[in-house]
């Protein structure tokens, strides 16, 4: 009788404090941030409504995307006139697509959506010959690093698609 009450508590210290594996810590959280251009709408055409989220800005634009997230070759914030933008870098097919595309579009403005939000938009003033694009996000300062990391994430996982079905 004397041995059952040393026989429970050892069962409880072991289940209590067994063996235990050390969980893997969970993957981080990556949110996926698809990132499209779209073009400007002219008063007469079809498209889109867009609202810029700070300024209000109130954008017409074309539904069929200029530049998709198969076409981003790179991200990079960069230091420019008006603060920290937001570079984005295009495949050669595209930036001769976007060459093409906004070679008669002067005064028109593109608009950067984010996972088909408007974020920002830029006026085209000259061809875009370089295949690279700066848009000024309509968000905080601080937002920007975590913005970036959640664009390149996205494009790399969409890039190793495309790759990966060639």
């Amino acid at each position: 009788m004397k041995l059952l009450p040393v026989i429970l508590a050892s069962l409880l210290v072991g289940l209590a404090g067994g063996c235990r594996t050390a969980e893997p810590p969970p993957p981080p959280v990556v949110r996926s941030l698809v990132a499209r251009v779209y073009l400007e709408a002219l008063p007469q055409e079809q498209g889109i409504a867009a609202t810029l989220p700070v300024s209000g800005v109130r954008l017409t634009i074309d539904p069929r995307a200029v530049l998709t997230e198969c076409d981003v070759a790179g991200a990079a914030l960069e230091p420019a006139e008006y603060g920290t933008a937001l570079q984005f870098t295009y495949t050669q097919p595209a930036a001769r697509d976007l060459y093409r595309k906004t070679a008669g579009m002067q005064g028109r403005r593109l608009v950067l959506t984010l996972n088909g939000a408007a974020m920002a938009a830029q006026r085209i003033g000259d061809p875009v010959t370089a295949g690279t694009l700066l848009f000024y996000p309509e968000v905080r300062g601080e937002q920007l690093p975590a913005m970036l990391a959640d664009i390149r994430s996205t494009t790399a996982a969409v890039q190793a698609k495309l790759v990966h079905k060639k």
